[in-house]
């Protein structure tokens, strides 16, 4: 909850409370300061006040409970727990100081606490749905994605749904991976009335993850819509027409968004992404260049710009691109990756000194990052052609791991299977590759740096 909507909630919770409590006439004063300090977003005073009248009147549960209120929307969720209990002591049926109670338990990260007082609150009121919500996106934090299912279920079942416990909920499912609750919550989010931006900016993310480009799109689109103002859409969107290698429609989106955004560093990164994806290098390096005018500290943008001149056959260029960005960046592994590659096309043309220098980028690239599949094939091709089959092996089968759905990874993997007299594992490997292949020629192959955006 953001600091505006606790102080209006506190506020809520504070008029409510007081128009019925009996207090002594000390502790009343102290809490109506409380309440015009806290109307004028002054929590600090309203934190004074309220300390005062339960120091006044210790057994009153509206203070101390919205004592802890305004300690927890001033995250201070430690102090405000001891608060909550004492509340709840002086008053054990009230749900909502219970529920309060377990958010701020939350808030402290002891989840599991947390989760036992938000259950209670939903088995004395099966509608809470801000419980519901809490409780499930708590269960998504622990991992427990069955519970949190049926904690979620519980908030579509109301009519309407509460938009703002569904959209808490559904960004924890989504962050989780549950990607079909995110979906429903956010389409009950939807026919309750709540066609904002966000909402459509979930469901395209989403849709996008499930690989239905159509709807991802158009739930996107509608994001824009309704608010052009924020770039995330954008960027969003052309993550995932970038993942479906949809180049040519992300090339036309960002050039509406760089024109709507014209200081927008990310947006020049993906306009030039897409124009080297569609051969568009002059473009490309117009974009990269523009990019590292607005942030000059962005890795993304050296690199797309070396990728760029590298593939206009700019190598000197793309060389000088290199080395700036492994002297900038010198933990980023993929400037030593991209390089590396690039030396090895001339090492593929018999210059020896070309090769030891890309081997070395190389494995520079996977100490820095083990997980680079491509480091991992390239150096496993090196060593099977230097005939140091136990490291080719070694290379190949970690590129398969990370990359499993890349043909030419089984290939060299079945060809190192080979020498070394599996052939039974060699086999599979090339039914591997040939079914890999089959699939890689329906669709238009990726570009290596896409995956690092």
């Amino acid at each position: 909850m953001s600091r505006r909507g606790a102080v209006c909630t506190l506020i809520l919770f504070l008029r409510l409370a007081w128009a019925a409590a009996e207090q002594p006439h000390g502790a009343q004063e102290h809490a109506a300061k409380a309440l015009r300090a806290a109307q004028a977003g002054d929590l600090q005073r309203a934190e004074a006040e309220l300390r005062e009248a339960a120091r006044l009147a210790p057994r009153n549960p509206a203070y101390l409970s919205d004592l802890a209120s305004v300690l927890r929307a001033r995250k201070k969720p430690t102090e405000a727990v001891p608060f909550y209990r004492k509340a709840l002591e002086a008053d054990r049926g009230n749900s909502i100081i219970r529920r309060n109670l377990a958010l701020a338990l939350w808030d402290c990260n002891r989840l599991e606490e947390a989760v036992r007082e938000l259950s209670a609150v939903l088995k004395q009121d099966p509608n809470d749905s801000i419980a519901a919500s809490a409780l499930a996106a708590a269960y998504y934090q622990r991992g427990q994605s069955e519970e949190a299912g049926r904690a979620a279920r519980m908030l579509l079942a109301a009519h309407p749904v509460d938009p703002g416990a569904a959209f808490t909920c559904a960004t924890a499912a989504a962050a989780a991976g549950d990607l079909a609750t995110t979906v429903d919550l956010g389409l009950a989010m939807l026919r309750s009335g709540q066609q904002s931006s966000a909402v459509y900016n979930l469901l395209g993310n989403a849709y996008g993850k499930q690989g239905d480009l159509t709807r991802s799109t158009e739930a996107f689109e509608n994001a824009i819509a309704r608010d052009p103002s924020i770039e995330d859409n954008y960027l969003d969107l052309l993550r995932v027409l970038a993942s479906h290698n949809q180049w040519r429609p992300a090339l036309e989106v960002a050039r509406k968004a760089v024109a709507g955004f014209p200081r927008a560093s990310a947006l020049y990164e993906l306009k030039g992404l897409a124009e080297t994806m569609l051969l568009l290098t002059a473009d490309a390096i117009r974009s990269y260049t523009r990019a590292l005018e607005i942030d000059p500290n962005s890795a993304n943008a050296n690199l797309g710009l070396a990728a760029a001149q590298r593939a206009a056959g700019m190598t000197q260029e793309a060389a000088a691109t290199f080395e700036r960005g492994i002297r900038k960046f010198p933990r980023e592994p993929l400037h030593r990756q991209e390089y590396g590659l690039m030396l090895m096309a001339d090492a593929d043309a018999g210059d020896a000194a070309a090769e030891a220098r890309a081997v070395a980028l190389l494995e520079q690239a996977i100490a820095l990052d083990a997980h680079l599949s491509e480091t991992h094939y390239q150096l496993g091709k090196v060593a099977l052609e230097r005939g140091e089959l136990r490291s080719a092996l070694a290379h190949f089968e970690w590129a398969v791991k990370l990359d499993p759905n890349v043909s030419k990874i089984h290939y060299a993997l079945s060809r190192a299977y080979r020498r070394a007299g599996r052939a039974r594992e060699a086999s599979q490997a090339l039914e591997s590759y040939q079914r890999l292949k089959v699939e890689e020629e329906k669709s238009n192959p990726g570009f290596p740096l896409s995956r690092a955006r």
